[in-house]
């Protein structure tokens, strides 16, 4: 479907309004709590920016919450909001490496979390390190995909991901900002895996450029970030660039919902 055909006049108005009207929106990256920086989301103002936005359903994990060591409260506040709103939620729990986590990881698997939420720069570990695979090894025993953050505070993670994915073939792995920090060499090295996704949040426009041209379109999801950005405009960043780099809506879809379907569509 050429984009030119139907989207003339205002055209970034018409296409984001289109796009919102009759194209499924998941997002991959949402949070709700108190977060250490002083960020925070209520589970009302992360629905109502659903609704606006015609976000139909969210994978929903936890801000960097200090309560305590395990995220247990905060895991448990997840919970409660899927269990709410079942069918607006994906459900991921939040693990910290260096805490005594397998209590935490089983009692999430018993309450059918759907994934993992990593934070190697907020928890301080690395991508390879001991506990980190740990993690990783119940989570592909459990089948729960991990969305692990690639973002600042990293860097040369391609090698260190692609040692994971040799260890664990069948893990499957959301980059959390699209491991912009190492973009390029990532991409080189794992952009053909089929059970790794690049996920767009909090990133620069010329890296989305980046991201569309030089990965297929069944690798890429869309995500938001939010409170840390506006859905608006995460989703107009990738739309209207999707539309710079004539990316046909058929392969929009799957950014803007249809990978997630593949793994998470009951």
């Amino acid at each position: 479907m050429k984009w030119s055909k139907y989207f003339v006049a205002d055209r970034a108005f018409e296409i984001s309004t289109w796009v919102f009207e009759n194209l499924e929106i998941w997002d991959s990256h949402t949070h709700i709590g108190f977060d250490k920086d002083e960020m925070n989301m209520s589970l009302k103002d992360l629905l109502k920016n659903m609704k606006k936005y015609n976000i139909k359903k969210s994978i929903l994990f936890p801000l960097n919450d200090t309560r305590d060591q395990t995220f247990n409260i905060a895991n448990d506040e997840i919970y409660a909001a899927y269990k709410k709103h079942p069918k607006k939620f994906i459900h991921f729990f939040r693990l910290n490496p260096h805490s005594k986590w397998k209590d935490e990881f089983n009692l999430r698997v018993e309450q059918g979390f759907r994934g993992i939420k990593l934070h190697p720069r907020t928890q301080n570990f690395d991508l390879d390190s001991a506990s980190a695979m740990q993690i990783y090894e119940k989570a592909e025993e459990k089948n729960l995909p991990i969305l692990i953050h690639t973002d600042r505070g990293l860097n040369e993670i391609g090698d260190k991901i692609e040692a994971v994915i040799k260890e664990y073939p069948k893990l499957k792995l959301i980059l959390g900002h699209a491991a912009f920090v190492d973009m390029d060499h990532t991409i080189r090295k794992l952009s053909r895996s089929k059970n790794i996704y690049f996920e767009t949040s909090a990133i620069a426009v010329f890296d989305i450029f980046d991201i569309l041209q030089k990965v297929e379109p069944y690798s890429i999801v869309y995500g938001s970030d939010i409170p840390y950005v506006d859905m608006e405009y995460s989703l107009e960043s990738i739309i209207h660039i999707a539309d710079a780099v004539n990316i046909s809506m058929k392969n929009l879809q799957k950014m803007l919902s249809g990978n997630l379907r593949k793994w998470f569509d009951d």
